[in-house]
């Protein structure tokens, strides 16, 4: 079970003239660093179940110009983890897991604990407050993804099919107690695979209803007010007739079409309020008001042969007086999860002719579940550098980029924290005023505005190749 919530230390950034409270020597202000964690409540509770495992994740910041290594410790009185270590470079974040598992005997009643970052002699300690819930009644019946309509498969499902081919998933109960209706939500490998329809047809469930859908976020009335409803997750919440014991067979359906290359995993969960919390590996099926417990088991995917994953990059795109040709071709290898290539990047000045860079850049670029790589080419055009970001789409193997000024502002090789400061410190400032910075101006607008804020957030992360 996964409840998450986010515990945080003072986190302060300066940018330029502004300075932010940190810790300091005298005058002197002192590299430090910042814990912060985890997902989403910030008051530093944890709320689990015996028997079950709370797991999330948490940042550490480097301030000031923090480098170093920082050691994590978690200290609760459960089995726990946390990431050991992370190695922080100036203005980086590093993300350590964490999980908390407390024994099923475990007594309900609220425990205390603390999350503890070092480096050196320095030293922060984030307090928890964990409530644990007495161990659930035991389960009777099984939720599954099933590539057949009558029951669950022995051992998770596994799922293949090729570039732009369907196929269909059956969410199938078996061995269950009676229910009255189910309120099902999961997760999937959205990028590489798309849902594209959702069916209560043959349920095992009598005179089913929908009362309420979600797909990839939409679908009902409502459906984009709950947290988590958008790509890659659906929700069908259903009610019927009462079921004969033991009820085993079909709950609904839903077909797929297959969008990327790669692989992932199928994953129920439950979500009680559209503010969370999030319970991973839980299925919600119910007789009037009782709840029926039942176990999950999840699936995996995997594109089938046949399929491709080069993606070509062809674009001319202006900015001002300069404008840009980029060519060149990318892989996207889903056995290492690398993306690599070439684009060379020719730019003129569209006034004199001039050539301003004529280059071939060598990307290479680790990659998650996530179907989007975002990345900046650097182009010294001009005094103030200019960048073509690029975002490249796994899910239909397309990259398109524009021309900004280099959103790198603070020179790090990436667009970190410290870019985001420079834009949000300098927000509304007017070329020609004392405070307006043309370097945080990344559309060349005139105006630090919300054009350059979304440019900057939205490639938070990404790498920049010079």
């Amino acid at each position: 079970m996964v409840l998450v919530v986010i515990l945080s230390a003072p986190f302060h950034t300066s940018t330029g003239s502004s300075t932010a409270s940190n810790a300091q020597t005298g005058s002197t202000t002192v590299p430090d660093f910042s814990i912060q964690c985890c997902f989403s409540t910030g008051d530093g509770t944890v709320q689990v179940t015996a028997g079950q495992t709370y797991s999330s994740w948490g940042w550490v910041y480097s301030l000031n110009g923090f480098a170093g290594t920082v050691s994590l410790s978690l200290n609760v009185p459960f089995p726990s983890s946390i990431t050991p270590s992370v190695t922080l470079t100036s203005g980086a974040m590093a993300e350590p897991d964490l999980s908390i598992s407390p024994p099923a005997s475990t007594p309900g009643g609220t425990y205390t604990g603390s999350i503890t970052g070092s480096s050196g002699s320095v030293t922060h300690t984030i307090p928890l407050s964990i409530t644990v819930y007495p161990a659930s009644p035991p389960q009777q019946g099984l939720v599954c993804f099933s590539p057949t309509t009558s029951s669950c498969p022995s051992s998770p499902a596994k799922f293949s099919a090729p570039l732009g081919g369907s196929f269909t998933a059956y969410v199938v109960i078996q061995g269950s107690r009676a229910f009255t209706g189910f309120n099902i939500w999961f997760q999937y490998p959205y990028g590489i695979l798309d849902a594209t329809g959702v069916s209560l047809g043959g349920s095992v469930l009598p005179d089913a209803k929908v009362q309420f859908e979600c797909v990839d976020g939409q679908g009902s009335s409502g459906c984009g007010y709950w947290l988590g409803n958008g790509p890659g997750i659906v929700a069908l919440y259903a009610t019927g007739n009462q079921t004969a014991a033991p009820t085993t067979g079909l709950l609904y359906s839903v077909t797929f079409k297959v969008t990327g290359n790669g692989s992932g995993g199928f994953g129920f969960f439950c979500v009680t309020s559209p503010s969370g919390p999030w319970m991973l590996d839980c299925a919600s099926v119910f007789n009037g008001s009782t709840d029926v417990n039942v176990g999950v088991q999840g699936a995996t995917f995997t594109t089938g042969p046949g399929s491709g994953s080069t993606i070509t990059v062809q674009q001319t795109i202006s900015f001002h007086d300069v404008t840009a040709t980029l060519g060149g071709g990318l892989t996207a290898d889903n056995s290492t999860r690398m993306l690599m290539g070439s684009i060379s990047v020719f730019a003129v000045n569209s006034t004199t002719g001039q050539t301003l860079l004529s280059r071939t850049f060598t990307i290479s670029i680790a990659y998650g579940s996530s179907p989007s790589i975002k990345f900046v080419l650097l182009i010294p055009a001009s005094s103030i550098l200019l960048g073509a970001v690029c975002t490249v789409n796994l899910g239909n193997n397309q990259a398109s980029c524009f021309l900004a000024r280099d959103p790198d502002v603070a020179g790090a090789g990436f667009v970190n924290i410290v870019d985001v400061g420079v834009i949000f410190g300098d927000y509304g400032a007017v070329n020609g005023s004392a405070l307006y910075n043309p370097s945080a101006d990344l559309d060349g607008s005139g105006t630090v505005d919300i054009v350059d804020a979304s440019v900057v957030i939205s490639v938070y992360g990404a790498p920049v190749f010079v």
